[in-house]
């Protein structure tokens, strides 16, 4: 947790050191916390006639990070366009959804069940956003099988089996008048 914000928190994922995966990691952990925040909410109901719920936005980018504050108070935080974009999908997010702008979605795709949800007009920024809403993560996940559900070339089965680009030898990829990189 960097901030608490009013009712709301701030995490970074990736600051002040980068971490491979940093949006997936985001992600995980905000459907992680939807799932804990469900009992309390079930006996907040219950208890009180509450309807408690979180909403959660999620940006990928760079972001400028350090202390900001005085000698009273020094808080270590992150400013700019990131940290923007995903307080305005925090905002945009129906009560107890998490949501994901197109930035992060190419970065996890595969790695959950998305819904695209459209494009938004969002403060600050010139052009709509689309936003993603993260249903829930994908129990087994492999990477080539996806490749290939999405038709990339790179991971089709002839590729994969015994192409000149699958056997790694230029020699049979240009002679077979292909191009290939590795």
């Amino acid at each position: 947790m960097n901030q608490f914000l009013g009712d709301g928190v701030m995490a970074l994922f990736g600051a002040p050191l980068a971490l491979e995966g940093a949006p997936r990691r985001a992600v995980v952990a905000a459907l992680a916390i939807q799932r804990a925040l469900e009992p309390l909410a079930r006996e907040l109901r219950a208890a009180h006639g509450v309807d408690f719920r979180m909403r959660i936005g999620i940006h990928s980018g760079p972001v400028v990070v350090g202390r900001i504050g005085d000698d009273l108070r020094m808080d270590y935080t992150a400013v700019g366009d990131t940290t923007n974009l995903a307080d305005r999908l925090q905002k945009l997010a129906a009560p107890g959804s998490v949501l994901l702008s197109d930035t992060t979605r190419r970065a996890v795709e595969g790695w959950f069940e998305l819904k695209d949800l459209g494009e938004f007009e969002v403060k600050g920024k010139a052009e709509p956003v689309r936003a993603f809403e993260a249903l829930a993560e994908r129990a087994v996940f492999d990477r080539i099988a996806w490749a290939r559900r999405r038709g990339s070339p790179r991971w089709s089965a002839a590729s994969a089996s015994s192409t000149p680009c699958a056997t790694r030898s230029p020699a049979r990829a240009t002679a077979a008048g292909r191009s290939c990189s590795w």
